[in-house]
């Protein structure tokens, strides 16, 4: 049995912009020359590829991050207009809990380097990370910009995994400690 989550965007707004801009803005005017200029079957077959190939560009701006449990596997996924366009199977061995970690991010504003060449916008990120059961190993699985995705990420791995949600809380080997002891007293 499928179960699936489809979060939000892939892209920010700004991203989404630039793909736009860049990439799905040029190749629909050549089309359109093409396909208004297209005299023969070759011109007119190239135009409609590239306008085709617009389409995706476009689609792909709009694109949703989400994941899949299929069979007891944990797939991250990619959504193209609600459908499942890509997925990869995300390796559960030796990780038995997961974990929200939030971090404080910036991104600059491209078009706005030659007025304010410091300007960012700063937002906050949720990262749900695999963890081993010491905690000192940690994957990845998806990060998201909005809590209430972080909270559904959280509902659904709780619901359909056999996953543990745990704080994060690494458990050094003495050793470790010992030098990380040595190390603080030093600075």
């Amino acid at each position: 049995m499928k179960k699936v989550l489809i979060l939000g965007s892939r892209f920010s707004s700004h991203q989404k912009t630039h793909i736009l801009l860049y990439f799905a803005a040029p190749l629909f005017i050549i089309s359109v020359s093409l396909l208004l200029q297209s005299q023969s079957l070759n011109k007119f077959s190239i135009g409609l590829f590239i306008l085709l190939l617009c389409g995706f560009v476009i689609s792909l701006a709009y694109s949703r991050k989400g994941l899949i449990v299929k069979n007891g596997d944990l797939y991250r996924c990619l959504f193209l207009v609600g459908q499942l366009f890509m997925k990869k199977k995300i390796s559960q061995e030796d990780k038995l809990d997961f974990s929200v970690l939030k971090f404080k991010k910036s991104q600059k504003m491209a078009w706005f380097s030659a007025a304010r060449p410091d300007l960012a916008t700063g937002f906050d990120t949720f990262e749900i990370t695999l963890l081993n059961e010491n905690h000192t190993n940690k994957n990845l699985l998806i990060s998201v910009k909005e809590e209430k995705y972080a909270d559904q990420v959280i509902e659904f791995l709780k619901k359909n995994t056999t996953l543990n949600h745990s704080t994060y809380q690494p458990k050094l080997s003495k050793r470790t400690q010992s030098i990380r002891k040595r190390n603080l007293r030093r600075s």
